[in-house]
């Protein structure tokens, strides 16, 4: 039925309620499907391979930095000089965490070293961050933020799964 005019409501069909009976033509739902795909969640694929994501990140951090360093010099307004030895130290501590992702037994010292060390760098960054503000660009300020950001989570992760990092 259609409705004629505005103050006809009844007229206007109505709807009909959903049943169990509606869904009961329904194939497939409820049936067991496929067999399902091994779970691989992200907490024991980031805890697997977490090592090698730390010295990844630092050595990209650390190559764009010391091959880019005067362009980001101009567009984070800070000194060439302070972003080239970011750059270096970047690198050292991406080959001290790639030593220990290569390795097949880690102590846990060596494991709480790059936890210093990433929480030490994290503070290092902020710092500069705060030291900068008045004068590097906010993409500046942001980029020193952010690194600060990720390496003390990388640190707060590291700490928390510094058991299952370590081997005997």
């Amino acid at each position: 039925m259609v409705c004629t005019h505005p103050a006809s409501w009844e007229a206007i069909p109505a709807i009909p309620m959903a049943t169990p009976d509606v869904f009961s033509n329904l194939s497939g739902i409820g049936q067991p499907g496929p067999e399902p795909i091994p779970n691989r969640t992200a907490p024991m694929y980031l805890r697997r391979n977490l090592l090698w994501i730390d010295c990844i990140a630092g050595a990209l951090a650390g190559a764009t930095m010391l091959v880019l360093g005067g362009w980001l010099s101009e567009l984070y307004g800070v000194p060439c000089g302070l972003l080239l030895f970011m750059g270096a130290a970047n690198l050292l501590y991406a080959a001290y965490s790639f030593s220990l992702a290569a390795r097949t037994r880690r102590s846990t010292n060596l494991i709480l070293l790059l936890v210093l060390a990433n929480l030490a760098w994290a503070a290092v960054c902020a710092g500069l961050a705060v030291v900068f503000r008045d004068s590097a660009t906010p993409l500046g300020i942001a980029a020193l933020a952010v690194e600060a950001v990720f390496v003390g989570a990388l640190a707060c992760l590291e700490w928390r799964w510094r058991n299952q990092l370590s081997t005997p």
